[in-house]
């Protein structure tokens, strides 16, 4: 299957979120071979990845992400219209018996600063899966593809063999940390589930700068225009609260210590509970000899917000401290109560960040680190 995706909007120039009707059409060999693959780019001053999938009537159903090109240079982002709920923010098309194809459909065009953070964008391998009876409500249900990573997908289209949904989830950068927004489409059968996914990842800082107009997050100052963006990528852009964590890790003349500062709590609309933690202002200090591991993994580092049983704890499982290659990474795991949402909550994230050596203390070494965390809510 090949082909070309066009559109009449010239991206490079736009300044803030845009919406046009993409056209599609090319040629195919066998429509029932899916996911089907495109990769395209003609008129509208983008590269182009598409995934769709082919129904039993030869309908076409089908994702696009791709990058707004500003003179070859990465400007921002484009992807279907993750606003529109089930089938209808896709490109919807047929295949024809003379061994064509063409489709339409709403995209969405996100302008973004690269120097606020990094932004990438990608389709993933179809997942194969199976499932024991169908969803009661098929506007709205779970399809939990996604529980691994931190995140999951909520289902909003379920009939005539096809399935779709949109979520989220978080994923370790090297030394940093983003969130990836997942448009989910996909066939299914008797138990059995064919997924892809398209997905836009957007580097902490980045969803931290659009979130709150901060890309530290030392304040969150929230700019429209910005939040907007979130908005169409599904990802929660209302501040509900903060809170700082603090801890360390004491063996012998050994220590880490971690400060979690201006954590963030994000919800999908005002009013409604948080499901997304960030924060650009993560540091900590070290001495690492002979009692905790000089580099790979330290171990748990214990945080919590000092408000005991009413409070969040959480543990920082430092899994890679590179001291040569000046990067960090860390898990992040815990539970707890905030005034932010009501009852206990869980907590699940990544952190990253760099690392700044200091002078040796003898055998031991030395330094500071830095860096971002973002995690998800339950």
């Amino acid at each position: 299957m090949s082909g070309t995706i066009a559109g009449n909007t010239n991206l490079s120039s736009i300044t803030s979120v845009t919406s046009f009707t993409a056209l599609a059409n090319g040629i195919y060999s066998n429509p029932n071979n899916y996911p089907l693959w495109l990769t395209a780019g003609s008129g509208i001053n983008a590269s182009v990845l598409f995934a769709g999938v082919s129904t039993s009537n030869n309908a076409l159903y089908g994702m696009v992400v791709g990058y707004i090109l500003s003179n070859g240079t990465p400007a921002g982002v484009f992807t279907s219209n993750m606003t529109m709920s089930g089938l209808s923010g896709l490109i919807n098309g047929s295949f024809l018996a003379s061994g064509t194809w063409s489709g339409s459909g709403s995209l969405v065009a996100i302008p973004l600063d690269s120097t606020k953070g990094a932004f990438q964008s990608w389709v993933d391998n179809d997942i194969h899966s199976t499932y024991t009876t169908p969803p009661t409500n098929t506007s709205n249900y779970d399809l939990g593809l996604l529980t691994g990573m931190g995140g999951n997908i909520t289902g909003d289209y379920w009939s005539g063999g096809v399935l779709h949904g949109t979520g989220y989830h978080v994923l370790s950068l090297t030394g940093s940390s983003g969130i990836s927004s997942v448009n989910a489409l996909g066939v299914y059968g008797t138990n059995t589930l064919d997924v892809i996914f398209s997905e836009i990842m957007l580097e902490t800082p980045q969803y931290l700068f659009l979130a709150c107009n901060d890309s530290t997050g030392a304040t969150c100052s929230p700019v429209a225009q910005n939040t907007a963006k979130l908005g169409y990528l599904n990802l929660p852009a209302v501040e509900v609260g903060t809170t700082s964590l603090s801890g360390g890790i004491i063996a012998g003349s050994d220590y880490m210590n971690i400060i979690m500062q201006n954590v963030h709590f994000f919800a999908p609309s005002t009013g409604a509970r948080p499901t997304v933690f960030a924060t650009g202002n993560i540091a900590g200090n070290y001495q690492l000899g002979a009692f905790l591991a000089q580099s790979g993994n330290i171990g748990v580092i214990p945080l919590s917000d000092g408000k005991g049983a009413n409070g969040i704890i959480l543990s920082f499982a430092m899994n890679n401290f590179n001291v040569a290659g000046k990067i960090w990474n860390a898990v992040l795991a815990g539970s707890g109560f905030s005034a932010a949402w009501s009852g206990s909550a869980t907590l699940t994230g990544i952190a990253g960040g760099k690392i700044t050596p200091g002078n040796p203390n003898g055998s031991a070494i030395t330094g500071t680190l830095n860096g971002n965390g973002i995690g998800i809510i339950k």
